[in-house]
């Protein structure tokens, strides 16, 4: 509440290492426990109102199938039940064709179009009711080209307009920061913004960066 908002991109940066998926598993989890319970949930120490919360649909890149399954368990474990496990979706994307990015160049010609897996998997996650959370771990993994081009930036922010706008769902989506620099700690709002890999125009784009 007041952090991520339905019909808004949010972006989770962080180091490798520091922990982005299993947060952004466990955020799954409370928007999802939200929704089966009714009752409010906690995340970073904001609420989630369980009358409000819905589905979510998880989509990893750099974990298999076994290694989210572990992760959701200790953290429901953790959490004290496993309700809320039957509102939370997953799509280890290793598991289920492959890795994917969510445009493609069209053949024969320059022009950028959605990819046929992004195409499929939308219509699966249409298929699912109320979903409030579409999380993507992470943005490099799903990006069709440089991310430092403004234009690819751009092209990429397209896909997310049918879960954004159609749906109505937030979405969040995981990236890295550039590699650390011991001289130039990150301290500050700017340096975090700074140390995002990719295009400014791509830190732009998102309504919240969330910086770890």
């Amino acid at each position: 509440e007041g952090l991520i908002c339905c019909r808004k991109p949010h972006l989770l940066v962080a180091a490798g290492g520091v922990g982005k998926t299993n947060m952004t598993l466990e955020l799954g989890m409370r928007v999802a426990k939200a929704a089966i319970t009714g009752v409010d949930q906690k995340f970073l120490g904001l609420k989630i109102p369980g009358g409000r919360a819905g589905n979510v649909v998880i989509f990893t890149a750099e974990d298999d199938e076994e290694d989210v399954n572990n992760r959701l368990y200790n953290l429901f474990q953790k959490s004290g039940s496993m309700e809320g496990e039957h509102a939370l979706y997953t799509v280890p994307m290793m598991n289920a064709g492959g890795v994917f990015n969510l445009a493609e160049k069209e053949r024969g010609t320059d022009n950028t179009i959605t990819s046929r897996a992004w195409t499929h998997w939308q219509e699966k996650i249409a298929e699912i009711p109320n979903v409030r959370l579409v999380i993507i771990d992470t943005l490099s993994a799903t990006m069709h080209a440089d991310e430092n081009s403004s234009l690819v930036a751009k092209e990429w922010f397209r896909e997310l307009a049918p879960i954004l706008e159609k749906l109505g769902a937030a979405v969040v989506v995981t990236h890295h920061v550039r590699k650390p620099d011991a001289k130039h700690p990150i301290k500050t709002e700017e340096d975090m913004r700074a140390a995002t890999r990719g295009s400014g125009n791509l830190v732009n784009s998102f309504r919240a960066t969330i910086g770890i």
